[in-house]
């Protein structure tokens, strides 16, 4: 009897003292979670607190997802992302929908882990929440790529009543791409689901699907799905086709769509695509669509392209526009242009400096000057070599009213006419009486050698 009862004290003390030291842990690893430095430190250890996996641990970082430090709450949804169970995808997810410092790192654990969580999410979308807590359902579980995935968007698509059905849509086209071709194609008419089945079919179709994209271009549809369509010609038609197309989207009078096949139509060249490019750079009101129209131009080495590129040089960063190559790449991508505003447009400024320094380079291949990227000294440089830079050239200026200028228009007139030096040409010529004469005389054999030409329009 009295051993018997020794076993049960010893039992006793034995779990008691086992229960004392789970709580120990469980407490050093939260202290540890507050303590540490760093955040991957601190989502490292809630982890550790969470593999535990006794309800203590889950109180423990239930407790830290409310707490004040925005680490310590991505730190709690990191190791609760780990437990599940619908009370932890709850809490999860409405923290998610309120908390911006987090969202996204709670939307990226619930999406690594989407089995322990998949059950309660739909349990989630099924039960009434509003728009924004449906589509961010959607988003977790379209972004996960689980099997069971696929069903529950397709679910929602073939429902002709649901709101969700084009967002579902979406996911699907991006997330399950795979085995999807005849069931995404069937939806190309279905107005809320059109672009993304045609950009689906501008990646994955086939020779089949290119008449479905000279229908978008020839009913002149929207431009979202005339950008579609342009890169779907681009991969299954043929070059005349490519060449036709581009060339109407150019001329079209419409900056989206002209700077949307400037991107699309990379290999496409000609001297009439030239000519509408340069069109571009002079006559088009968004500094994006001149700028990338000017990138085009590097393509070619006619001297038509100097003066275009010497305008392009006078071009100075426009803060905050949005021109149709934003538009095109977000479309395209099916994604978004930019979440940090200020790192977009110092990553625009960025590469707009680096195009200066492209087209200086260019026009020094073309020309053999080198100017650096001075707008000032490529402009006084091609005036003087027989070209117009924005309506400007030096039959203008052998009639100005600064002296200086006449003289070197003057200089720059008789080496255009091919003499090595004034005295040759004067010998030619005999001394004129003013230099109004000699203005007069020198912009009528400019103009019959034809050396200058008007600028393109």
């Amino acid at each position: 009897m009295k051993q018997t009862l020794c076993i049960l004290v010893t039992t006793v003390i034995l779990a008691s003292s086992a229960s004392l030291l789970a709580g120990q842990r469980e407490d050093q690893l939260y202290n540890a979670v507050l303590g540490a430095t760093f955040t991957e430190e601190k989502s490292r250890t809630a982890e550790q607190l969470a593999r535990l996996g006794t309800p203590d641990a889950k109180a423990k970082l239930l407790k830290l997802l409310e707490d004040r430090s925005s680490w310590n709450r991505e730190a709690a949804a990191r190791g609760l992302a780990l437990i599940g169970g619908a009370d932890v995808t709850a809490a999860l997810f409405d923290r998610m929908l309120g908390d911006h410092m987090i969202d996204d790192a709670i939307r990226a654990a619930l999406v690594r882990n989407i089995g322990l969580h998949y059950d309660s999410l739909t349990g989630i979308f099924s039960g009434g929440r509003d728009n924004k807590a449906r589509e961010a359902v959607i988003g977790i579980i379209g972004t996960s790529g689980t099997p069971r995935g696929e069903a529950f968007l397709k679910g929602i698509i073939e429902d002709p009543d649901s709101a969700d059905r084009a967002l579902a849509f979406e996911h699907l086209v991006r997330g399950y791409p795979a085995n999807n071709y005849r069931y995404i194609k069937s939806y190309r008419d279905t107005v809320p689901l059109r672009f993304h089945a045609l950009a689906y079919l501008a990646d994955n179709g086939n020779a089949d699907d290119l008449a479905i994209f000279q229908s978008v271009i020839e009913r002149k549809e929207e431009p979202k799905n005339m950008l579609v369509a342009y890169k779907g010609i681009n991969r299954l038609g043929d070059e005349t086709m490519k060449h036709r197309v581009f060339l109407d989207a150019l001329g079209s009078g419409d900056e989206t769509l002209a700077q949307g096949a400037m991107y699309t139509f990379t290999g496409v060249r000609s001297e009439k695509v030239m000519a509408s490019l340069i069109r571009a750079v002079k006559k088009s009101g968004s500094q994006s669509t001149r700028m990338t129209a000017l990138s085009r131009l590097r393509e070619y080495t006619a001297p038509d392209v100097v003066p275009p590129l010497v305008m392009g040089l006078d071009e100075h960063f426009i803060h905050h526009e949005r021109g149709g190559g934003d538009i095109f790449a977000t479309i395209i991508t099916i994604g978004i242009a930019s979440v940090f505003d200020d790192l977009y447009q110092k990553q625009r400024k960025k590469t707009f400096e680096s195009s200066k320094k492209e087209i200086a380079a260019h026009l020094k291949k073309i020309t053999g000057a080198d100017n650096g990227t001075s707008y000032d000294a490529w402009f006084e440089w091609a005036i003087n070599n027989g070209y117009s830079i924005s309506g400007v050239n030096v039959i203008q200026q052998l009639f100005s009213g600064y002296r200086a200028t006449r003289e070197r228009a003057s200089e720059s007139g008789i080496r255009l006419l091919g003499y090595q030096s004034a005295r040759e040409f004067y010998a030619r010529h005999g001394s004129f009486r003013s230099d109004s004469d000699l203005s007069l005389a020198l912009a009528k054999m400019l103009i019959e050698k034809g050396f200058l030409k008007e600028e393109r329009d």
